[in-house]
């Protein structure tokens, strides 16, 4: 890893993950270009599946002032089903991601990185993630967080998980 992105990515870890939640099952990271970064976690306490939003209000590779960023912090209620229906996509999406030794820029484009605890305990991430269907509905999700929504996948969304789980398991 070069330098500069070891410094982006400490910057960003250290602005929008600061607060570590013990209980994290699920970490999704968007590193947009030129718009403000964001990232989503799923966060089981006391029995329950809470989502939590982290965003920042510009972007923090820009940021001439980042250690007095003002950070913003959504929180909501998840369904279990949901967040079973994710965990096990985002397994799936794992157990198939790419990773490289290049160095890992996007231009002028997202990037996105998608971890999770599995069973083991271990953590992985991947930098080469291609079911956009899956980060959409994660999207959303988070939208309905910042909007204060009632947080839930819909049918449509519900059924194109359950088919990717299901063909992906089936490869």
């Amino acid at each position: 890893m070069a330098d500069y992105q070891f410094k982006y990515y400490s910057k960003i870890r250290n602005t929008l993950l600061k607060d570590n939640y013990n209980n994290t099952i699920l970490y999704f990271i968007v590193l947009p270009s030129f718009k403000a970064e964001f990232t989503f976690r799923i966060v089981k306490s006391k029995g329950e599946n809470y989502g939590v939003v982290t965003r920042a209000t510009e972007n923090i590779w820009y940021s001439k002032d980042v250690e007095n960023l003002d950070v913003k912090k959504f929180t909501s209620l998840m369904k279990s089903e949901d967040v079973d229906l994710l965990l096990k996509s985002s397994e799936l999406i794992l157990s198939k991601a790419e990773y490289t030794n290049d160095l890992n820029f996007t231009v002028d484009g997202v990037s996105y990185v998608l971890a999770n605890n599995n069973k083991s305990g271990t953590f992985r991430t991947g930098d080469k993630i291609s079911y956009y269907h899956v980060i959409k509905s994660l999207e959303r999700i988070i939208e309905q967080i910042i909007n204060e929504e009632d947080v839930s996948l819909d049918e449509s969304e519900i059924k194109l998980l359950e088919n990717f789980n299901k063909t992906t398991t089936n490869e």
